[in-house]
């Protein structure tokens, strides 16, 4: 079962050399990379995930499989448009990535490309909605680096900067900005489609059974498949994986043992 979510950004700014971060509503990224854009979407804000506090780490329980991912905002161009601006899109590889600041810039943080992407820039004051719609090459990067980690706590981090292959300087907008004051445009969004990790089964034979999950792996089964653990009675796993239950002790030791009887004495 597949669903679809749309996520407003919980941060949006831009950055530059020397520590220089700005969350302001208008991102404009020159065609040099000095100018680099940063975008936080966090999943705790906009689906309904169970979270669960592990060692001090937040983490989603049973995350979904992020499949697609479109990226969409206001755009235009500087007084030189209209031109067909081009973006590089980057994920930060850490499924608990931190807000950008003057320490953690965009594209300072071993971001991964997801590669390049055209935006439209029509001739300001006039600003028309873009899309970016991520590749499936590029949504299997942000799987295996964020979506899909047992450790990610439902931020994703995005990092964008202009190239020489486009035509000037990209300006993206957003309105509201993340934490409520106007801008300019439309309300800047992230939208996925999400597959369950898991939703039930098909099939199986009849009477009464159910879909389930094995208590020592968590993969899916029958209810009529699974009996108890030897070892951990509390657990329900298929016969292959029983452990037996541990025999008890017959082991006697002999009298004395453990001690010395003798004058040598101990190193």
């Amino acid at each position: 079962m597949t669903t679809t979510v749309t996520w407003l950004p919980a941060q949006w700014g831009t950055g530059s050399d020397p520590l220089t971060w700005s969350e302001a509503t208008q991102m404009g990224m020159d065609i040099l990379g000095a100018i680099r854009g940063g975008i936080v979407f966090n999943a705790n804000n906009q689906q309904s995930l169970r979270f669960a506090t592990v060692s001090g780490d937040t983490r989603i329980l049973e995350g979904p499989i992020v499949t697609s991912l479109t990226l969409a905002a206001s755009a235009n161009a500087g007084p030189t448009g209209p031109y067909t601006g081009v973006l590089e899109v980057g994920v930060v590889p850490d499924p608990q990535p931190a807000n950008f600041s003057a320490t953690l810039l965009p594209w300072s943080r071993s971001e991964v490309s997801l590669g390049m992407y055209d935006v439209f820039c029509v001739l300001q004051p006039a600003i028309s909605t873009q899309t970016i719609t991520l590749t499936s090459a590029a949504m299997a990067l942000i799987r295996a680096h964020v979506t899909s980690s047992s450790r990610w706590n439902g931020k994703l981090a995005l990092s964008l900067r202009g190239t020489a292959a486009g035509g000037g300087t990209v300006r993206l907008f957003t309105n509201p900005l993340p934490d409520g004051s106007p801008g300019t445009g439309i309300q800047a969004t992230g939208t996925t489609v999400q597959a369950t990790f898991f939703s039930g089964l098909s099939g199986g034979p009849a009477g009464k059974v159910r879909a389930v999950r094995d208590g020592r792996f968590g993969l899916p089964a029958w209810s009529t498949e699974l009996m108890r653990d030897g070892d951990q009675p509390s657990l329900w796993v298929r016969d292959f994986d029983v452990d037996p239950e541990d025999p008890d002790a017959t082991y006697r030791p002999k009298p004395g043992e453990g001690t010395t009887d003798d004058e040598i004495p101990n190193p």
